[in-house]
């Protein structure tokens, strides 16, 4: 990766953002007619200085974007023309974040009931009155278009393997594996190292830390019939499920395995997704930590001594930027006290927070406006945010930016009043519009036209 890569993900992201869904040609990346010369402007920049970033005069769009995946993802259309959208995982975050770091984008895993080729068949079947079984909707889902010649990938090309998933067997309270077995011959030999029992102890922390971080996903997220599918974004769980003991597993098989804990109720068709909820018992019934995630957890406890409670049902611009503040310190202290404004988009209580703020469009310069409470600097290329007071009493910092913003606003009301009305015609005072406005007669509450 380099700047002018970077510049060019981000452009084509913010385009992509502006379009529809499914995307669009690939060919259309770079005209400016079509990307408003965002994206064009930073490939011609590439093209020109581009050969430190590994870019070369053979370099076409599409293998640059394939670079990351993360963010675009390519399909080939029946007249064999490529095309090119948004992963979904990226519509969560925005691109006056910054351009989030690769591997840092949540994976959201593809439902069928969203293929298209699946809402082509519903939609022409309940048009025709008829009801497609969940064998034919399983059928459609799994047919992929063949890619033509001209742009399928080169035979000699060695594929990636599919990861396949498998079944996770619990480890926390399960049998010994060193009970004595009865089999055909008799009992099997039982093998005991010491570090055969460190190998088991470590697998059960392991699992207790993912556990723990999939309840405090679920309280983070409403605690109530939470998708599964979104938890795999949670920063933790992800941290965790990277691990070669939970890298092939599914979540569904993890929360299943602890009911007492988790309320899981499953997908039962085709288009249905399956939820989570935590049960009145969960805590009592959560595995026992060890004591690092005992330390962590009492840090933690300490720390949201600390924080300013929250502001669950802010009225007003003013209620509402100050949520967002402590909401943010909050995300912050979850994450240990740092880190990036994409990843702070991604969490699902900021992103609830900050609907209808106009100055939280982009929160590096939301974060901006409290420098007694947030401190940016910069790590490894990258922006990242961390608290240095939790004092949030002082708010004329609100105040000015909403005023900042309604100077703005009229500003803009007053140029668009004084604009000239019309180019074919002049201006004409005296002119009367057709329809005579309504007016309330005093004393009555019925509006009369006069």
């Amino acid at each position: 990766m380099g700047v002018l890569k970077d510049a060019f993900f981000l452009e084509v992201w913010r385009h992509l953002l502006r379009c529809l869904k499914e995307g669009v040609h690939l060919s259309t990346i770079t005209n400016p007619s079509t990307t408003q010369g965002g994206a064009a402007g930073s490939w011609k920049a590439l093209q020109a200085e581009g050969k430190k970033e590994g870019f070369t005069k053979t370099t076409g769009v599409k293998a640059v974007l394939l670079e990351r995946q993360d963010l675009f993802k390519f399909e080939v259309l029946d007249n064999g023309h490529p095309h090119v959208s948004v992963q979904d995982g990226a519509r969560s975050l925005l691109p006056e974040d910054g351009l989030p770091p690769k591997g840092s984008v949540p994976v959201v895993e593809a439902r069928l009931e969203d293929h298209p080729a699946v809402v082509k068949a519903v939609e022409d079947a309940l048009a025709k009155g008829e009801m497609l079984s969940e064998e034919e909707i399983q059928k459609i889902g799994a047919a992929k278009r063949p890619l033509p010649v001209s742009v399928s990938a080169s035979k000699n090309k060695k594929s990636k393997p599919t990861v396949k998933t498998v079944t996770y067997h619990r480890r926390v309270d399960a049998a010994s594996p060193w009970t004595p077995v009865r089999g055909m011959g008799g009992f099997r030999d039982v093998v005991w190292t010491p570090e055969l029992q460190e190998k088991v102890d470590t697998e059960k922390r392991k699992e207790t830390h993912l556990v723990w971080a999939l309840f405090e996903a679920i309280q983070n997220r409403g605690s109530m019939d939470v998708q599964v599918s979104m938890l795999g974004s949670d920063f933790k769980v992800k941290q965790l499920k990277e691990d070669s003991q939970f890298n092939k597993m599914k979540l569904l098989d993890m929360l299943k395995q602890y009911d007492q804990v988790f309320d899981v109720k499953e997908a039962e068709g085709a288009l249905s997704m399956s939820l989570v909820s935590i049960t009145p018992t969960a805590e009592a019934s959560l595995p026992e930590p060890d004591e690092e995630l005992a330390a962590e957890i009492s840090a933690n406890s300490e720390a949201d001594m600390l924080l300013p409670a929250r502001l669950d049902n802010p009225v007003g611009v003013m209620e509402k930027m100050q949520a967002l503040r402590i909401e943010i310190m909050h995300a912050l202290s979850r994450r240990g006290n740092k880190a990036s404004c994409g990843e702070l988009g991604q969490d699902p209580r900021c992103q609830k927070a900050r609907e209808g703020i106009s100055q939280a469009k982009s929160l590096q310069n939301f974060v901006k406006l409290f420098p007694s409470n947030f401190e940016l600097s910069t790590e490894d290329a990258v922006l990242q945010v961390s608290v240095v007071d939790y004092d949030v009493t002082d708010q004329s910092m609100i105040l000015s930016s909403i005023s900042v913003a309604n100077a703005a606003w009229q500003s803009g009301q007053s140029q668009w009043s004084q604009r000239t009305p019309g180019a074919n015609r002049p201006w004409d005072p005296s002119h009367k519009p057709a329809v005579v406005p309504a007016r309330f007669v005093p004393g009555t509450l019925v509006p009369a036209r006069g």
